[in-house]
């Protein structure tokens, strides 16, 4: 018993009748031949979907004949070779070996094509000729052609791939620029390429992706499932896919991966093995690459850096001119902007903000509310928690701890296994030693237009920062009236003990009613006690004030 039978359906063609086979084993339909030694009961050769053998022609051993090609005439098909595609082989032709005719090529004539020869697209082997892998391997031509079928989505027609080296039908594109002829580049399943996209190299669209805009998918980057890139550039041995978008002008490439429904735009750059997933969003100029990961709800923008290690997840943000590498961890809705430095292996994580300058290190983390900013630093295993907020130079390190709604500013250094806040704290404790917001606020008096400072020192920096002689007791900055030289404040640095305190002190004559202002000396400690005594104490005398009260503006402005 053979391995094939004619089923009752029959073709005609040139005079002959051709009949179409059925195989034993699986029931499978197969091609059309005219009689039965034109195709081999024995060996694994077989004639497929709508090839046809007729006249003289034999298919043995293992080749196999497919699609619309047709073998005829006197010609012989046998060892491991294919025929396909529109391909043609007649006369006294031979292909044997593992050689493949296929696309719209022809051998004929006396001709014989063995060995690992391909011969495809139009090409034609006629005569004596020999073609074997020592002496011919065709390189040029296309590797695919469009099917003939068409579908329109969104108003662009997409025509349908088929590959003519194994007859594989593909994807869908616009037209023949979207995927190179050459490399092993493909379109496969629904995918569609389309506008001016480019595919080339090795690179694989699949699945129901779309690749569109100026596109440029190449290298061996992968892009399947439902992914879509528009006008980006996926390259190296980058994917895309899940539902994430790239678009504009980002880049994906080195072995990168974006998926879920995660979104790369602008000029963002995602290479190495960084992954970026979930809705996570990377814009502007911002790069991921290393190991990092960026997931859930993070957003990465502006000109930050995401490099090493790090992970950024659920709706954290990293911005503006910040970093974050190594093994660092930021989270929940915590933040990371201006020009700070997040690494090694620190955490920031609930609402906490790192800003400015400000770097956070080694194992240290900073949580719960809490701020870091200005050149402030926080390293080793330190915590700055609790609505906290560190800032100007302050270093926290060793195992230190800073807690409560405190505020640490100046040029203060917590170390060792110090704590900072707690309930034996006020909610407006100043850590001793920050007078950044007093001098701050001296400064901007002295640069304003109507009132300027008087000091017997050099500057406003050595009066703050020059410690009273031990036989001195007080030293007083007088803040005046620029065009009267009025007297109007003064703020006297004052022993006490041990200590150098900071008193404000006001006596002033209103002219119309001839009587004194004077407001009692109040020792300033925080920013909100400055502002209370200058809003609530100095401002509101002022503004009561014929002769003052056109300075009240001009110290609240000062704040």
């Amino acid at each position: 018993m053979g391995k094939y039978m004619f089923t009752t359906e029959t073709l005609h063609i040139d005079g002959h009748i051709l009949h179409q086979i059925i195989r034993f084993s699986d029931k499978k339909i197969g091609g059309w031949i005219e009689k039965e030694e034109n195709l081999s009961q024995e060996g694994n050769c077989w004639v497929d979907e709508y090839a046809r053998v007729y006249g003289n022609a034999k298919v043995s051993g293992n080749a196999q004949v497919g699609w619309v090609a047709e073998v005829y005439g006197n010609a012989q098909v046998y060892g491991n070779a294919q025929i396909f595609g529109e391909a043609r082989v007649y006369n006294n032709a031979k292909v044997y070996g593992d050689a493949k005719i296929y696309g719209k090529a022809k051998v004929y004539g006396k001709a014989e094509v063995c060995g690992d020869a391909e011969i495809f697209s139009n090409t034609e082997i006629c005569d004596d000729m020999k073609i074997d892998s020592k002496k011919y391997k065709q390189t040029n031509g296309p590797k695919y052609e469009f099917t003939g079928k068409i579908k329109s989505h969104f108003g662009i027609v997409f025509h349908q791939i088929r590959r003519l080296s194994d007859g594989k039908l593909g994807g869908w594109i616009e037209k023949e620029e979207n995927l190179s002829q050459e490399g092993n580049c493909w379109v496969d399943g629904e995918a569609r390429v389309h506008d001016d996209a480019r595919v080339s190299g090795n690179a694989q669209i699949y699945g129901e992706a779309e690749v569109y805009g100026n596109a440029q998918v190449y290298g061996n980057a992968k892009i399947y499932d439902k992914a879509s890139v528009s006008n980006a550039q996926i390259y190296d041995n980058a994917q895309v896919y899940d539902r994430a978008h790239v678009y504009d002008h980002a880049k994906v490439y080195g072995n990168a991966e974006v998926y879920r429904i995660a979104s790369i735009c602008d000029n963002a750059q995602i290479y190495d093995t960084a992954r970026v997933f979930g809705s996570a969003r990377v814009c502007d100029n911002a790069k991921v690459y290393g190991k990092a990961e960026v997931c859930s709800e993070a957003k990465i923008f502006g000109e930050a850096e995401v490099y090493g290690n790090a992970q950024i997840y659920d709706e954290a943000c990293i911005y503006d001119n910040a970093l974050v590498y190594e093994n660092a961890e930021v989270y929940d809705n915590a933040k990371v902007y201006n020009s700070a430095c997040v690494h090694g292996s620190a955490k920031v994580y609930d609402k906490a903000k790192i800003y400015g300058n400000a770097k956070v290190y080694g194992e240290a983390k900073v949580y719960d509310n809490a701020y870091v900013g200005g050149c402030a630093e926080v390293q080793d295993h330190a915590e700055v928690y609790v609505k906290a907020h560190v800032y100007d130079n302050v270093v926290v390190k060793d195992n230190a701890k800073v807690c409560g709604e405190v505020k640490i500013c100046g040029n203060v250094e917590i170390s060792g296994n110090e704590k900072i806040g707690g309930e034996e704290y006020s909610n407006d404790y100043y850590y001793e030693g920050s007078l950044e917001f007093l001098k701050s606020f001296i400064y901007r008096v002295d640069d304003s237009n109507k009132l300027t400072v008087q000091t017997g020192y050099n500057s406003i920096d050595e009066f703050f920062d020059t410690p009273l002689a031990d036989d001195i007791k007080l030293d007083t900055l007088v803040i005046c009236a620029i065009d009267t030289k009025e007297p109007l404040i003064k703020l006297q640095k004052v022993k006490v003990g041990v200590k150098t305190e900071f008193y404000f002190n006001v006596e002033l004559l209103d002219v119309d009613y001839e009587y004194d202002i004077i407001l009692e000396s109040s020792i300033i400690k925080s920013p909100r006690e400055l502002d209370y005594f200058i809003r609530r104490r100095v401002c509101k005398e002022l503004h009561d004030s014929y002769d003052f009260c056109g300075y009240a503006d001009i110290l609240e402005e000062c704040l």
